[in-house]
């Protein structure tokens, strides 16, 4: 799964279970344009650029990017209204508090939980790894609904948040690894008295062979891998 997959369905589970205004209304996906026949408030969730920038900006081993990824959370309640208000005191009502609100809930729920940034190490079970490095900007914009579809009035905010976080792509190498075939001539001439001095002398005088083929009498190893040929005495392989 892609990191950025993995920080939006976080989001979506996070707020879901956060018990804000929009109750279970988060949906994983832009509600801008929006219906606003739905219930309302509610809360959309989805991700937008995610920059890469090389870490050493060369080959040395694996690949690593360091990402910026923008996530964008939106956010839209009903504003209140009374026909019976003269337009004096229309506008003396704070059309914004009910998405000020929604907005601090959010922050809240995101910001102040672990459970949305930590996450179960996959290398090693029971133990938490960072979902993402750190949080380089938490951006709010507000939006005024659009009352040419309906007459229900709605503002609306978007939150984005630049989240920071690295990956290191490993190279996949896909040889097998199917034998070892050692031989050692030895030239100590406590071990070997070398009959070309200074030696090597060409005789070999320790063998390893993994896995053991069972010629010496011993036991055969189960293989490493499917062999595309037969090991050969002369030592080759394939």
């Amino acid at each position: 799964m892609l990191d950025r997959q993995d920080i939006r369905l976080a989001t979506v589970a996070t707020l879901a279970a956060a018990q804000t205004a929009a109750g279970d209304r988060v949906y994983p996906t832009w509600i801008l344009p929006y219906r606003r026949e739905l219930p309302l408030p509610a809360i959309g969730v989805y991700t937008l650029d995610e920059a890469g920038e090389g870490v050493d900006g060369g080959i040395v081993g694996a690949f690593q990017i360091r990402y910026a990824l923008k996530l964008c959370i939106e956010l839209v309640v009903a504003t209140p209204g009374d026909a019976g208000l003269e337009p004096a005191a229309r506008l003396m009502l704070d059309a914004q508090a009910a998405l000020d609100a929604l907005c601090e809930q959010v922050t809240d729920a995101l910001l102040r939980n672990p459970r949305w940034y930590l996450k179960t190490d996959p290398a090693h079970p029971g133990k938490l790894c960072a979902r993402f490095q750190g949080v380089e900007r938490w951006e709010t914009t507000a939006v005024l609904g659009r009352v040419e579809e309906t007459d229900q009035r709605t503002m609306a905010a978007q939150i984005t948040a630049t989240l920071t976080y690295a990956e290191n792509y490993d190279p996949v190498i896909v040889d097998d690894f199917c034998r070892v075939n050692l031989d050692v001539d030895v030239i100590d001439p406590a071990a070997d008295p070398n009959i070309k001095y200074p030696g090597p002398d060409g005789r070999i005088e320790v063998t390893l062979r993994v896995p053991r083929d069972g010629a010496d009498g011993g036991p055969a190893d189960p293989l490493l891998c499917a062999e595309v040929t037969p090991f050969k005495p002369n030592g080759r392989t394939h």
